[in-house]
């Protein structure tokens, strides 16, 4: 299952002009309509057997929504296994990136015509081709690769 992030990781990051927020942070709170956002961020990863690595290509989905009193998000990363060991891991954001992000998506949902803005990235080669067998968005089919 791909991790909710926290609100302390969020509400840093949402524009204060856009009001009150309120970040859901579990599937079940999300609600039926809302408008789903994806992007690539870069993700570091550290499993239980001490393997570390990092993409370029890890999968964020933004989730938005309005309610009577406020506006809503959701903000799910996917996971990835460890060749060595097997086990699914919980990716870690870089945050400068990921704040980026997110307030591109928002800008996007208020202000649907306007032009894609730049956002950061973080820098960094790929060094080997995706590994989609151990990519948890692609098998729930939300990868790009």
């Amino acid at each position: 299952m791909p991790i909710f992030l926290p609100r302390e990781d969020v509400k840093d990051c949402i524009p204060p002009q856009t009001g009150r927020w309120n970040v859901v942070t579990c599937r079940e709170n999300v609600a039926k309509k809302h408008q789903i956002y994806n992007a690539s961020v870069k993700l570091k990863f550290e499993c239980q057997c001490k393997r570390r690595w990092t993409t370029m290509k890890g999968r964020c989905e933004i989730k938005l929504w309005k309610s009577p009193q406020r506006n809503n998000i959701s903000v799910c990363l996917y996971l990835q296994q460890c060749q060595r060991c097997q086990k699914w891991v919980d990716p870690t954001p870089y945050t400068k990136e990921l704040d980026s992000v997110i307030k591109q998506k928002i800008e996007k949902w208020f202000h649907p015509s306007h032009v894609k803005g730049q956002r950061y990235r973080s820098t960094g080669k790929p060094t080997r081709n995706h590994d989609s067998q151990r990519c948890e968005a692609c098998k729930l089919g939300k990868c790009t690769e």
